[in-house]
């Protein structure tokens, strides 16, 4: 007998996804019942802030989650599965209620609507000048960072004991250069030429014995965190124990999640993308930083030959810095206290850089996209 098989594998593929499809539905069903159960019997206050529509983007669970510090935040039902993914289940529950029907009281956070008792989130962060009518939203660490709780964790590890002098982490590839269009060095160039300069004060261990000048922990790709060699949580164990840290952007934008991580614990940022952050990082105060790679050198060898006084005194101004304008309850406090005339919260999104990117556009400081 000739079996079709053919017909079997295209019904076996319909057949898995009506499957998996199934499964979401069931998970976003029992999710919501059991949260809408919790409220009813608990909690009764009403949200301050919605979303109108909640994401997997990175921005969106740093808004949400850094609104749910300080406050009660509300989303529809077919979004509270992506809250309950990305925050911590005590805080889901406390913090999380379902809207049923248009939210008629508080603030609407919205992509696409504009208007009284709506906030616009606006995404075109590296091309807006600053206004009375926009709130700035800083950049974040990567969301593992705060629904593993480490968030909370890194503020009992600035006073370690360091034995790292600089360190870096992360990916490391030709693709940094491809889809790169800002007018500052980009990340592989930076690393490149931070290997062939300083190849002798390099180590590639992550072993917590001995002094190292250099600990340099990189792969050839970015996302996913998976393709890292190195856990959340042991990466951010070295890096507390590390008196700085090379940050060069992103793959596509400048901010990179491991700029925020460093000030997290006191580390110190190299970086190049200084004015870039909202308020800017003063070099020499809260940074070291570089334009060219022959101020990267200068930086570097600074870092290598910095007398112990001077690190401690730059270290307490990047905590001061992260916890003024990163910390996620102190940023989520600032824009439930906004005032009135903020109508717009402008965001860094990768997925409006990517546009830009695949329409061919530049970016220029003095006239954004063009």
């Amino acid at each position: 007998m000739n079996w079709p098989w053919g017909f079997l594998v295209r019904f076996d593929r319909l057949l898995r996804r009506a499957v998996r499809r199934a499964a979401r539905v069931a998970s976003v069903v029992s999710i919501v019942g059991l949260k809408a159960l919790i409220d009813v019997v608990l909690n009764r206050d009403r949200p301050k802030i919605s979303f109108e529509r909640l994401s997997d983007y990175h921005n969106h669970i740093y808004l949400l989650f850094a609104l749910t510090r300080v406050g009660i935040v509300g989303c529809y039902p077919r979004h509270a599965p992506l809250a309950y993914k990305n925050m911590p289940i005590r805080d889901f529950l406390r913090s999380i209620r379902i809207n049923w029907h248009a939210p008629t009281d508080g603030i609407l956070l919205s992509e696409s609507a504009h208007g009284p008792d709506i906030l616009h989130i606006d995404p075109k962060y590296y091309s807006l000048r600053p206004s009375q009518h926009r709130f700035f939203a800083p950049y974040f660490a990567h969301p593992e960072f705060y629904w593993t709780g480490l968030y909370n964790a890194v503020l009992s590890m600035r006073r370690r004991e360091r034995n790292v002098k600089i360190f870096f982490a992360g990916g490391n590839s030709a693709r940094y250069s491809e889809y790169f269009r800002f007018p500052i060095l980009s990340r592989d160039k930076i690393l490149r030429h931070l290997i062939e300069q300083f190849e002798w004060a390099i180590k590639a261990d992550a072993d917590k014995n001995g002094v190292k000048s250099i600990l340099f922990v990189s792969t050839s790709d970015s996302d996913p965190l998976d393709n890292h060699k190195l856990s959340i949580q042991d990466y951010i164990d070295i890096m507390s124990r590390s008196e700085f840290f090379i940050c060069p952007p992103g793959c596509v934008h400048p901010h990179s999640h491991n700029l925020i991580e460093a000030m997290s614990v006191g580390t110190i940022p190299i970086t190049n993308y200084h004015s870039y952050m909202r308020p800017p990082l003063t070099p020499e105060v809260n940074c070291l930083a570089f334009s060219t790679l022959q101020e990267l050198e200068i930086a570097v060898n600074r870092a290598l030959h910095m007398h112990v006084g001077e690190i401690q005194h730059l270290r307490e101004k990047v905590i001061s810095y992260y916890d003024e304008h990163l910390k996620p309850e102190n940023f989520g406090k600032k824009l439930m206290e906004r005032p009135a005339s903020i109508s717009e919260v402008v965001v860094i999104d990768e997925r409006y850089i990517w546009d830009c990117v695949k329409a061919d556009l530049k970016w220029t400081p003095s006239v954004g996209f063009t």
